[in-house]
């Protein structure tokens, strides 16, 4: 994993918060990927596993590697998707990232999430974690003990750090306090 130049994805002209939800053509996520892909990214991360059509498509545009997100850590319709997902691309996908800055909004608390790592972890077999703000983790240890690898979203902006130099500064000092508390653990930041 350490060798994959990774990239956090979210397809082009897809908006889930619409109702109906509106998803993105199969020619958008390929002219997505293709990009990608030309800018040297062999690894991508989603934030959810419902455009089903996205793990095919990575492997068709030769990525090494994915972490597929699942945006509702509890949600049947999520679960089979990324259930089908790892079935038919096992060896590309490395490992399920569970939730995504649900702990802030109080979508989710850190024992219900930390339950469905357990369960998605199990039902699986792939390494899994929450990708979560860096105040959660340097706050509470409990997410970290049920991740097998972390993966932080750092936002100096969100954090009141938004001169450049300043966000820079920020974004190190967050770096370093997370290797020291958690250095066991591979951290995508």
């Amino acid at each position: 994993l350490a060798e994959t130049h990774w990239i956090s994805y979210a397809p082009t002209h897809y908006y889930p918060g619409e109702t109906p939800p509106v998803y993105p053509s199969i020619e958008s996520i390929t002219a997505d990927l293709s990009t990608l892909r030309g800018a040297g990214f062999d690894g991508l991360i989603t934030y959810g596993s419902d455009v089903e059509s996205v793990p095919r498509l990575v492997e068709k545009a030769g990525f090494r590697s994915m972490l597929i997100g699942i945006w509702d850590p509890w949600s049947p319709r999520e679960r089979a998707e990324l259930l089908k997902a790892i079935n038919g691309h096992r060896s590309l996908i490395a490992g399920v990232i569970v939730g995504n800055e649900g702990l802030e909004s109080g979508r989710y608390t850190v024992a219900s999430l930390c339950e469905a790592m357990n369960d998605l972890r199990r039902m699986t077999s792939k390494p899994v974690s929450s990708t979560e703000p860096v105040d959660w983790l340097l706050a509470d240890r409990s997410l970290a003990a049920c991740s097998t690898f972390l993966s932080v979203n750092a936002h100096p902006y969100f954090s009141n750090h938004q001169e450049p130099e300043d966000a820079v500064r920020w974004t190190l000092e967050a770096w370093n306090a997370l290797r020291q508390r958690y250095p066991q653990l591979p951290l995508f930041f």
